[in-house]
């Protein structure tokens, strides 16, 4: 069994730094501070201003969509563990993970699901998973179990650019848009909203 310690699960359907690895604390947060704790170069909760997305009070400059499949969904699911390919490490290295919301788009089923934070940013985390085809990883936590969103209800939204790479089945991962996360976390808290009624 090569699971490692931390690991655990989560359901997706509920809703300058070291090359190798950067690593935070709970709920993605660096100094230990726990999920409470403000990200260091974000934004103070309900601050205005230059924010990209709010969500439950917190400020998110950046945004990231990792993917997964039918076949890798469960692997995922259980170590907790997005994997990308090993030319996407160059991009990710340099990402300030601290203030940046993620994602993972299921091409299989065609829904995104969302909201995770990062724990630890690395290549080769775990060199077992994804049968190392996806050594670019990040481990994340579960910031907010958002509503799946179909592709339908989101994928307009995007740009050309990130349409065609969430198309091209080849599990590349990608930074998106000031714009494109908030209209995500937007869908996302309306949609909840609406489920709320």
């Amino acid at each position: 069994d090569d699971q490692e310690e931390g690991e655990g699960d989560w359901d997706p359907r509920g809703g300058g730094r070291d090359a190798k690895t950067q690593g935070l604390s709970a709920g993605g947060r660096p100094g230990g501070g726990g999920p409470g704790a403000a990200m260091k170069g974000a934004p103070s909760a309900g601050a205005p201003g230059s924010s990209a997305g709010m969500l439950g009070g917190h400020s998110f400059e950046g945004g990231y969509i990792f993917q997964c499949n039918s076949h890798s969904v469960r692997e995922t699911m259980e170590r907790c563990l997005f994997g990308a390919p090993s030319n996407d490490w160059d991009k990710m290295k340099k990402m300030n993970w601290e203030s940046t919301a993620v994602f993972l788009y299921d091409s299989s089923e065609r829904v995104m699901h969302g909201v995770f934070t990062p724990l630890e940013v690395g290549f080769n985390l775990v060199p077992a998973a994804f049968n190392g085809r996806m050594p670019s990883q990040v481990r994340v936590t579960v910031f907010s179990a958002a509503p799946q969103l179909e592709s339908h209800e989101f994928m307009k939204f995007l740009t050309n650019t990130t349409r065609e790479r969430i198309s091209g089945n080849d599990f590349s991962s990608m930074q998106v848009s000031r714009s494109e996360l908030g209209t995500l976390l937007e869908i996302m808290q309306g949609k909840a909203l609406r489920a709320s009624w």
